[in-house]
C-alpha cells in the first residue's frame, strides 16, 4: 500500500475583495491568523468588516467581530454606512447567519485590581462561536487589549493562549493593530512580536500629497505561498474597500473585426476604422478637435445599438452636448434611451487612482462597449507620474480585459510637443494614435490631423486637414506649393487655381481635338475625291480600251470581206498593196 507524500497546499479563504485576493494569491489563510496593521485611518477596521460581509453575501458564513475600542452601536451605525448589516452578540441566534458583535471594551479600573488574563474572552468567544457557528473572527484592535496586561511577560502568555485557541477551534482570525504611517508599518515596541506570531502580515498606509489623500496596502509576509510585496493602491469607497492590483498576466481577447470611427474618410484612411477592444490615442493641444472626434466615435458606436461611456474632466455634460450639437453630433436621444451615460468630473478632486475607481465602478455598472477617457491626462493631474502612470495602465488593462473599445484622448503642450510619447507614456500602449495640430498660414488657423500608428493594420501616412462644420466633421486632402502645406483659404486658392487652369486645359483640349477632328474630315473628303477621279479614270480608261479593241476587230472583218469581194488572193492583194 503506498500513499501520496505530496505536501498539502495551504488553504486560503477568499476575502471578496477581488484586488487583495489577487495579490494574496487567494485571499487570507484559512485555519490561521492575519495581523493587518496601519495607523490611524487607514481603513483597518473596514477593511476587517468588508471582508466578514463579503463572506456573509457569497457564503452565507456567520462570523464575529471583537470590539476592544470602539461601541458597538457605533460600528453597527458605520458599517451601515456601507450597506452591511451588523448585529450586536445579544441577538445571536442559532442557525440564523450574521456578523456579530461583541463588545469587549474593558474598564481600567476593574483590570488594575486584580490580575488580568483572557480566560473570560476566551470562554465568552467559545459560547458566542457555538451559538452562530462562526468560524470567522475579527479582533478590534489588538493593542488595545494587550495594554491591558500588566508585563510583557503577561502578553506574550495571553497573546500564545489566543493563538493555540484560534488554531484548535481552526479558526481563521484577522487582528488589527495600531501601527507608524511607513510601509512596513512599525509597531509599538510592546507589540513588536505580533508579526512573527501571525502567519500573513498586512499594512496600511495613509499618505497626503498636493493636499490630496491616498491609501495603499502591501503584504509584509505571506508563510507558505506566493504572493506580492509591492505596495498597491487601496480606496474606501461607498461599497467597501477597493484594491487596485493588476493582474500578473495578460489574457486579452484579440478581434479582427472593425468598429467605425464616426468620420468616412477616416475610416478609410484606416482601412475600415478602428479595431474592437483597442485602445485608441488622440493627442493635440486645446481646440484641435479631440472631443470633436470623440464624440463622432461615440454617436457611431450609439447608431449601431452598442452601449457607451463618455467621462469627461471639467466640463458639463450639458455643455459637451451643445458643443456636439453644433458639429451635427447629437447624443441627447442616446443618453434618453439609455444607450449612453455621459459623466463628469474634476481633476483635481480626486487621485488617479480614485478617478480609477470610479470608472471601473461606471463600467461594472453600465457594462458599455465603448468608453471614451476626455482627456486621460487629467487623471494624473495632482498625482506623482510613476501612480498616474500606473493607474492610467491599469485602467486600460481593465477596459481591453472588457473587451471594451476605448479611445483617450490626451493634451499636448503646442511649445513643447514630443512625437516619441506622451504624459504618463499612454502612446507606447495604445494600438492606434493619431495626432490633431494646428497649421499657420497666410493669417490663418487650420486643423491637421494624421496617423501616427496604428497596430496590425495598413493606414494612410498622409496629413488631411481636419475641418468642422454644422453638418459635420470631413477631411480633404492637403495642397503642397513648394514644399509647403497648403490648408483653409491658401487651399482653396490653390483649388480654384487648379480648376481654372483645368479649365483652360481642358478647353485647349477640345479645341485642338475639334482642329484635328476637322483637319481628318477634310482630309478624308480630299481622299474620297481622289478616289473619285481614280475610278473614274481608271473607268474611262477601261472604256477606251474596250473601244479600241471593238474597233480594231471591225477593221479587220471589213478588210476580210472587201478580199472576200474582189475574189482577190494573197498575192494578188500582195501586188495590189505593193
Amino acid at each position: 500500500m503506498t500513499s501520496d507524500s505530496r505536501p498539502l497546499a495551504l488553504s486560503k479563504l477568499a476575502t471578496g475583495i477581488q484586488g487583495f485576493d489577487l495579490l494574496s494569491g487567494g485571499g487570507l489563510p484559512s485555519g490561521r491568523t492575519s495581523l493587518l496593521i496601519g495607523g490611524a485611518g487607514t481603513g483597518k477596521t473596514v477593511f476587517a468588516m468588508h471582508i466578514l460581509a463579503n463572506r456573509l453575501r457569497d457564503h452565507g458564513e456567520s462570523s464575529i467581530l471583537v470590539s476592544f475600542e470602539e461601541d458597538v452601536g457605533n460600528l453597527i451605525a458605520n458599517a451601515a454606512g456601507f450597506g452591511w448589516t451588523l448585529r450586536p452578540a445579544s441577538e445571536a441566534q442559532s442557525g440564523e447567519p450574521g456578523i456579530y458583535v461583541l463588545d469587549a471594551k474593558l474598564d481600567p479600573d476593574v483590570v488594575q485590581a486584580g490580575d488580568f488574563d483572557l480566560n473570560g474572552l476566551i470562554g465568552a468567544l467559545q459560547a458566542l462561536r457555538k451559538r452562530t457557528g462562526s468560524r470567522i473572527i475579527v479582533l478590534d484592535t489588538i493593542d488595545w487589549l494587550i495594554a491591558m496586561l500588566d508585563s510583557p511577560a503577561a502578553q506574550r502568555r495571553e497573546l500564545v493562549r489566543l493563538r493555540e485557541w484560534l488554531i484548535q477551534e481552526d479558526i481563521t482570525a484577522l487582528m488589527t493593530a495600531m501601527a507608524e504611517e511607513t510601509y512596513s508599518g512599525e509597531l509599538d515596541a510592546a507589540l513588536n512580536y505580533l508579526p512573527f506570531m501571525t502567519e500573513c502580515v498586512i499594512s496600511l498606509h495613509h499618505e497626503v500629497t498636493h493636499r490630496v489623500a491616498s491609501r495603499q496596502i502591501r503584504l509584509v509576509k505571506y508563510r507558505g505561498t506566493t504572493h506580492s510585496s509591492n505596495a498597491f493602491p487601496m480606496l474606501v469607497r461607498s461599497n467597501g474597500i477597493a484594491v487596485l492590483a493588476d493582474p500578473p498576466e495578460l489574457n486579452h481577447r484579440s478581434y479582427t473585426d472593425r468598429v467605425s470611427t464616426g468620420v468616412e474618410r477616416l475610416d478609410t484612411m484606416l482601412g475600415g476604422g478602428y479595431y474592437r477592444a483597442t485602445t485608441i490615442l488622440i493627442s493635440g493641444s486645446p481646440g484641435t478637435a479631440k472631443s470633436t472626434l470623440s464624440g463622432a466615435f461615440t454617436l457611431a458606436a450609439c447608431q449601431r445599438g452598442e452601449k457607451a461611456l463618455y467621462y469627461s474632466f471639467d466640463e458639463a455634460a450639458e455643455q459637451i452636448l451643445r458643443n456636439f450639437k453644433s458639429v451635427a453630433i447629437d447624443l441627447a436621444p442616446y443618453i434618453e434611451s439609455g444607450l449612453l451615460h455621459m459623466k463628469g468630473s474634476r481633476a483635481f478632486n480626486v487621485s488617479a487612482e480614485e478617478h480609477f475607481a470610479q470608472l471601473r465602478e461606471l463600467i461594472d455598472e453600465h457594462k458599455p462597449g465603448s468608453v471614451v477617457i476626455d482627456p486621460i491626462s487629467a487623471i494624473g493631474k495632482i498625482s506623482d507620474q510613476n501612480e498616474s502612470s500606473t493607474a492610467i495602465v491599469n485602467l486600460l488593462d481593465y477596459m481591453k480585459s472588457q473587451s471594451i473599445t476605448v479611445l483617450a484622448t490626451t493634451l499636448l503642450n503646442p511649445q513643447h510637443r514630443d512625437w516619441e510619447s506622451t504624459q504618463f507614456n499612454v502612446s507606447t500602449i495604445a494600438d492606434t494614435w493619431m495626432d490633431v495640430s494646428f497649421r499657420i498660414n497666410q493669417g490663418e488657423r487650420n486643423r491637421a490631423l494624421t496617423i501616427v500608428k496604428s497596430r496590425g493594420m495598413s493606414h494612410s501616412n498622409q496629413v488631411r486637414e481636419l475641418i468642422l462644420s454644422t453638418t459635420g466633421i470631413s477631411l480633404a486632402d492637403v495642397y503642397t506649393a513648394g514644399g509647403e502645406v497648403l490648408m483653409g483659404t491658401a487651399r482653396m486658392e490653390r483649388e480654384a487655381e487648379d480648376k481654372v487652369q483645368d479649365a483652360q486645359r481642358r478647353a485647349a483640349y477640345t479645341h485642338r481635338r475639334q482642329e484635328l477632328e476637322n483637319q481628318h474630315q477634310r482630309l478624308t473628303l480630299q481622299m474620297q475625291m481622289l478616289q473619285a477621279e481614280i475610278t473614274q479614270a481608271a473607268a474611262e480608261r477601261e472604256q477606251m480600251l474596250r473601244e479600241e479593241s471593238i474597233w480594231r476587230d471591225d477593221q479587220v472583218r471589213s478588210t476580210a470581206s472587201i478580199r472576200s469581194m474582189r475574189h482577190a488572193d494573197d498575192s494578188t492583194e500582195a501586188g495590189d498593196r505593193k
